[in-house]
């Protein structure tokens, strides 16, 4: 075979090939970030679904919890159920509830650019310690004054001898919480 001729089938391949290989690495690349992006998409996803799952199982636990309580020290559940049965049990979840707020707390304040979901998460859980507080009658001025303003629960410190009004802000918080939860941007240092 010639080597003229040899030399420029050699070329004339070479273009095609270079071709088809970049082509092929740029498109591995592009196909390679795609799916990068969409697992994040989905760790965010599923990060976001794992805090509200874990906000509202903390949160419903005590609540459910001192309205138990009410419920017997009114008697409404009959005299089989006594106080000193519900007490101790309350009073565990109480600190059990408050400890998970705080590391929760926490979690929001480093996965979110924003305070929003974070400032929402905490005015919930001190207005559920308002809550926990007056169903056992051991709400004093000086716990209600601690806990008002915008910092805290959001109440003044006389709206929050009202537990119907402490219910319906607790329950406000905790929904506000959640839809930031759901809507805020993700910091980096997320997933």
């Amino acid at each position: 075979m010639n080597e003229e001729l040899f030399e420029k089938i050699l070329v004339a391949l070479v273009g095609p090939l270079t071709a088809t290989i970049v082509g092929t690495l740029i498109i591995g690349l592009f196909v390679a970030w795609i799916t990068r992006r969409a697992q994040d998409r989905r760790a965010r996803y599923e990060l976001r679904r794992q805090l509200i799952s874990e906000m509202t199982e903390a949160a419903s636990a005590l609540l459910y919890l001192t309205e138990h309580y009410r419920k017997v020290k009114e008697g409404a559940l009959g005299e089989e159920v006594q106080l000193a049965d519900v007490v101790p049990t309350l009073h565990k979840q109480y600190s059990e509830t408050r400890t998970a707020g705080t590391v929760l707390e926490a979690r929001l304040r480093a996965y979110f650019d924003s305070d929003h979901a974070r400032h929402h998460w905490h005015a919930a859980i001190d207005l559920l310690e308002m809550r926990y507080y007056h169903v056992l009658g051991r709400l004093s001025e000086r716990k209600r004054t601690l806990n008002a303003g915008a910092r805290h629960t959001g109440l003044t410190a006389e709206q929050l001898e009202d537990r119907k009004l402490i219910d319906k802000a607790y329950a406000e918080r905790l929904d506000d919480a959640i839809r930031a939860v759901l809507t805020e941007p993700m910091s980096q240092a997320g997933p």
